[in-house]
């Protein structure tokens, strides 16, 4: 399920999450602008590497992005590392932690396990949805049945 989520809200957050300014208090424009540049550059790599794709680039701070539910923990705490090596501050531990953990968790909630191909050498029920016949061999190089 896609989910609506303003630029700003995932910069803001970012910042949050990397210690840089706390969440009550309001970023400046130079701080909006930062966070907008590194977050289309996220958006690009993951892009151009298949983690996230067919997200345009963001314009404007108050732009809607439309990412799967998914995406939004990944991109915040990974906005938040970036952001806390351009900003010169110590990566907290915690923080490259839960970018790893929020990486994987998205990762394994989109990606499509049909798409994986099985060797034909696995038996039927275990994945391998190849034509089978279940008195014959499991190996093609195997000229003995099985039952």
């Amino acid at each position: 399920m896609a989910t609506t989520r303003t630029a700003l809200k995932i910069i803001e957050r970012a910042f949050s999450k990397a210690g840089i300014k706390p969440a009550e208090a309001s970023l400046t424009a130079s701080e909006i602008e930062d966070g907008l540049d590194a977050l289309n550059d996220l958006l690009a790599a993951w892009g151009a590497n298949g983690t996230l794709k067919g997200v345009n680039p963001v314009m404007n701070p108050s732009d809607e992005m439309i990412t799967p539910r998914e995406a939004d923990w990944a991109l915040k705490s990974n906005l938040g590392v970036i952001i806390s090596g351009e900003y010169g501050e110590q990566v907290n531990k915690i923080l490259l932690t839960e970018a790893d953990n929020a990486l994987s968790e998205f990762l394994s909630a989109t990606t499509n396990l049909d798409q994986i191909p099985y060797p034909s050498t696995l038996p039927k029920g275990s994945g391998n949805d190849q034509d089978y016949d279940w008195y014959s061999d499991f190996f093609e190089d195997d000229t003995e049945e099985n039952f």
